[in-house]
């Protein structure tokens, strides 16, 4: 929430709007404490109290009624009139609306917090920054609703997730490690995607070094464009595949990752493509008439078909010795599923 705050809200980009939403069979003392942030901002503390429930929401969460005291404290601490704050407490006074905003949640199909609309789009879960980040990029252009309609029809088209080990093509895909290794990692991606740059940049390293050098991992990489949100992603998977025919796949793949925003959303991406073509000692002529002519636009396509088919709808997606996992996930996550599969659980 921070970021949220610093980059988005004190920017002057984003109104952010809190709504109780207290899961009482879980979080009993949840409501009392929706309740004890209202009574700060009686005395102009909303946010400061806020801000300490969740700093301290150890000390009060599990206490039941005694909760209650330490809400008292966190006010006198914060400098409030205490006599107010606790005949706040016990009046009663946001009780309809606490449970307004909750029977509002439901009716919009919340289940679960945190859960967030941006102009009206749901988000749910404790999402990274960087999604956040996305979702308000795409609704200052005007294209959120196009993102969502997207994914409507990537899963009317997709298959549901797949529960166990499924088997994955692999055929004439570009990959890097010991062929014969012993856990075989798929990931589907889309060069324009946020989430698979961050993925590239942050969590394909440690990757690489502990298991893909290292003989224990084959990582494979499969296409996924989803061009109604990013427009240049086929082309730039075919600019991969084009740079591949001249022995430099994976150059490429690094390039149009680590150099993302150079491209992204422009009209011109071909002709940077090329550039790139020719920084990498490339032939530019062949390497343009690759890209010009669309010679792996189906091969881009096939990989597409088969993700969907496989039930992925979004990127990044994996898939491990055949097991799913979905989405920008921490190296923590990848680390445990590939020492399961080696035998090295926990």
């Amino acid at each position: 929430m921070p970021s949220i705050i610093s980059e988005l809200v004190d920017s002057g980009r984003v109104r952010y709007i809190i709504k109780d939403f207290p899961l009482d069979n879980i979080h009993p003392e949840a409501r009392a404490a929706a309740v004890a942030a209202r009574c700060a901002g009686e005395q102009g503390a909303y946010w400061e109290m806020h801000n300490e429930l969740f700093a301290g929401q150890s000390e009060w969460g599990g206490l039941g009624d005694g909760a209650a005291t330490v809400f008292a404290t966190m006010a006198k601490d914060l400098s409030l009139n205490s006599a107010d704050f606790a005949a706040c407490m016990k009046s009663g006074r946001y009780d309809a609306v606490i449970q307004a905003n909750q029977d509002e949640g439901v009716t919009l199909g919340v289940n679960g917090t945190p859960a967030f609309f941006i102009n009206g789009f749901p988000i749910s879960g404790a999402q990274p920054y960087e999604l956040f980040e996305y979702a308000v990029g795409l609704a200052e252009q005007g294209t959120l609703a196009d993102a969502y309609v997207s994914a409507d029809e990537d899963a009317a088209q997709a298959q549901a997730p797949p529960t166990g080990p499924v088997e994955v093509d692999t055929e004439g895909a570009y990959s890097i490690g010991d062929e014969d290794a012993p856990v075989v990692m798929v990931e589907f991606t889309d060069y324009q995607c946020p989430f698979c740059s961050r993925h590239f940049l942050e969590t394909f390293p440690k990757i690489k070094a502990d298991y893909i050098d290292t003989g224990k991992v084959r990582y494979v990489f499969l296409d996924f464009p989803l061009t109604s949100i990013h427009p240049q992603a086929q082309l730039a998977a075919e600019a991969a595949r084009c740079a591949g025919d001249q022995g430099a796949y994976l150059q490429m793949h690094d390039v149009l990752f680590g150099r993302q925003d150079e491209w992204n959303g422009r009209d011109d991406a071909g002709q940077i493509f090329n550039g790139y073509a020719r920084e990498l000692g490339l032939n530019g002529d062949v390497f343009a008439g690759c890209l010009a002519e669309g010679k792996h636009t189906a091969a881009v396509q096939a990989d597409l078909e088969h993700g969907i088919a496989l039930g992925v709808d979004g990127t990044p997606a994996f898939f491990i010795n055949g097991n799913f996992v979905s989405g920008a996930q921490p190296f923590e996550v990848f680390r445990g599923a590939i020492e399961s599969l080696l035998g090295n659980p926990g």
